[in-house]
């Protein structure tokens, strides 16, 4: 059985902020079927939608780690199949054995042609295998893709709304919020001027509010991207332009996006 957590020592690692350190456990019964045991994870395990503690499934079912989709297919290289000692169910029976004194048959030549077919075919599966796998491969790195574009574009539209409050609240005291975090911005703002406020972005790390200048006449909204590291210490030291990574920060400041997504240029 292998275990998937987000860290080590589990098996392989998945660093997503909904999978436990040691999530669920995994064991190939052969085949196309899996058994999948969870290990006391805080967001559970679910297959199809449905919360399981243990249950037999196929790489064709839906299996999530708390909102996180795990493609069984991309991962089943990775996977043993059990062995007798650990199967949940007993081991084939051996029929037939041969003595080891015993001579080795004598094939004919008629014989052997069906032998040479049965090579050719099982090269052309572990070909064809081999191709299903990659193309797996890409199907998965694209619904990642497609998750983090949309955990962006998430997490700019709760940057616009927090923007466009604090914007109405310099209106009325002729000031941004004097706030030193995102936690305290709410304070300021709720239920004023915006009615929901969301203090985090879309990978559930804090966003990052900062003000400045005579009369407290500058600020910027930030999210430190996927991986949650802050790329400068401050929103001001941030080159204007687009990136292309997932882990790029996104900054907003006086009005405008000066460090964003190059997909959000293709969507306008």
């Amino acid at each position: 059985m292998i275990v998937i957590g987000r860290q080590q020592p589990a098996d392989i690692v998945v660093p997503h902020s909904q999978v436990s350190a040691s999530h669920v456990g995994i064991r190939h019964l052969g085949g196309d079927v899996y058994e999948i045991i969870d290990m006391g994870s805080e967001n559970g395990t679910f297959v199809n939608g449905y919360r399981v503690q243990r249950a037999t499934v196929r790489s064709a079912d839906i299996l999530s780690l708390g909102t996180y989709v795990l493609d069984l297919r991309a991962y089943s290289r990775l996977i043993p199949q059990c062995t007798a000692d650990d199967a949940p169910f007993p081991p084939p029976l051996i029929t037939q054995s041969v003595p080891a004194s015993a001579p080795p048959a004598q094939s004919s030549p008629a014989a052997r042609r069906p032998a040479r077919s049965i090579g050719l075919w099982i090269a052309l599966a572990v070909i064809g295998i081999g191709i299903l796998n990659v193309g797996i491969g890409y199907l998965n790195r694209e619904l990642i893709d497609r998750i983090q574009a949309s955990k962006q574009r998430r997490t700019m539209g709760d940057i616009r709304s927090i923007a466009i409050a604090v914007e109405s609240y310099a209106v009325d005291n002729n000031r941004y919020p004097p706030a030193r975090s995102a936690t305290e911005l709410r304070e300021y703002l709720f239920p004023t001027y915006i009615k929901v406020m969301p203090i985090s972005d879309g990978w559930d790390q804090p966003l990052r509010y900062e003000v400045w200048g005579e009369g407290l006449s500058n600020y910027s909204i930030s999210s430190a991207g996927e991986d949650g590291n802050w790329e400068r210490s401050s929103a001001r030291d941030y080159p204007k332009g687009a990136t292309r990574s997932h882990a790029a920060d996104i900054v907003f400041m006086d009005g405008e996006f000066v460090r964003y997504p190059e997909s959000a240029l293709k969507r306008k």
